[in-house]
């Protein structure tokens, strides 16, 4: 009897065996077979390499696009850290020039209007009530194409209405067309009380400067009057004068001029008595404001204009002839320069001319013909 009990137990355990190697062998498959029907291809003979190597090969990717991302985040980082120093770095191509309206007060207090145009380099505009043909500018970007140097020129009539002008922005050397603006100011100050005609100053070698003019010549002692003085800066262009007039009058004084008639790139610096970095724009603001006093009644306002008249080098007298120019021109450091009050036949008005050149007989001859082109646009 026992060993019956022992011959089915036997038996027991045997099949147990059997039914569990069975689902093992089905659980193991299904997943392969599963992924062989999900992939729809064969199955693979390593599964578990091929996952391994996919895994692989997605890390070495990750990686890859992690090491390209951190790399491209540094360069853009780098790119965005100069891209702002770069751009405040760089000068803009053209600027944006406010235009006063018609009838708006102006810093010196006349409703004169200020047209700053942006010019196109390359050609001459008329702007406001002045009109002219395409055959008139294309005389004159005729003219400058030929000539073959840097210029810059503008015309406006003194009530402000229009003119023309071609590259009028262009910043150059002022040269000596600065000491009209300061005689300005000059005459400013007689009128005030401070400094009369008849006072004197003696020269020495301390006012020596070297260039235009004939007092640099004078002897150590040789005593002036300030209205000689005066009319020596505007006949002939006497640097030793204007340096006297400086060294009578300062900077300081001159400089708060200038703002309040919105001119602060004609300022003197502490170490010179020259200005560089001037536009025409700047000479045609401050011609207007001389004009203004021409015209005030002041006590010293007819002896200003007398000086600006007459002078020994009338430069656009040949372009211009028969008409009365009040003018101070400039040479120097390669410019030649002409700014002048044109009293026309018919209307008078504001002109400056600046040239990279030397002022020899070619750069004259261009002046004079720029300027009876300009004149037949605007005067008529």
């Amino acid at each position: 009897m026992k060993r019956l009990i022992y011959i089915l137990a036997a038996i027991v355990i045997v099949a147990v065996i059997v039914l569990c190697i069975g689902v093992n062998e089905i659980g193991d498959k299904e997943p392969v077979a599963e992924a062989v029907a999900t992939n729809g291809s064969e199955e693979k003979e390593n599964p578990t390499e091929s996952h391994v190597a996919e895994n692989t090969s997605t890390q070495e990717n990750t990686t890859k696009e992690t090491t390209t991302k951190e790399t491209t985040t540094k360069e853009d980082v780098t790119q965005e850290d100069k891209t702002p120093e770069d751009t405040s770095s760089e000068e803009p191509t053209s600027r944006e020039e406010p235009t006063t309206k018609p009838n708006e007060n102006n810093n010196d207090g006349t409703d004169y209007i200020y047209y700053q145009v942006r010019d196109d380099e390359n050609n001459a505009v008329a702007f406001g009530d002045i009109e002219a043909s395409e055959e008139q500018l294309k005389s004159i970007d005729e003219l400058i194409k030929s000539y073959g140097k840097p210029v810059s020129f503008k015309a406006v009539s003194v009530d402000g209405s229009g003119g023309v002008s071609f590259n009028s922005q262009q910043t150059y050397f002022a040269a000596s067309s600065i000491k009209a603006p300061y005689l300005l100011y000059c005459y400013k100050q007689m009128d005030n009380g401070d400094g009369t005609l008849t006072e004197t100053m003696t020269y020495n070698s301390s006012y020596y400067k070297d260039g235009s003019g004939d007092m640099k010549n004078s002897a150590n002692g040789t005593v002036y009057e300030l209205s000689e003085i005066m009319r020596r800066v505007m006949w002939n262009s006497d640097n030793v004068g204007y340096n006297m007039c400086v060294s009578r009058w300062g900077r300081t004084g001159y400089n708060t001029f200038l703002e309040s008639i919105g001119l602060s790139n004609l300022k003197l610096s502490s170490g010179s008595i020259w200005v560089y970095d001037v536009r025409a724009e700047d000479l045609v603001i401050a011609w207007k404001n001389i004009y203004d006093y021409f015209n005030s009644g002041a006590q010293h306002a007819e002896i200003f204009y007398d000086n600006c008249i007459n002078v020994k080098w009338n430069v656009l007298g040949e372009g211009l002839p028969g008409l009365t120019i009040a003018q101070k021109y400039g040479i120097g450091y390669d410019v030649f320069c002409d700014t002048a009050i044109v009293y026309g036949k018919n209307q008078t008005y504001l002109l400056a001319i600046f040239t990279d050149s030397e002022a020899n007989s070619k750069d004259k001859a261009f002046m004079n013909d720029l300027a009876k082109l300009i004149n037949n646009i605007i005067d008529k």
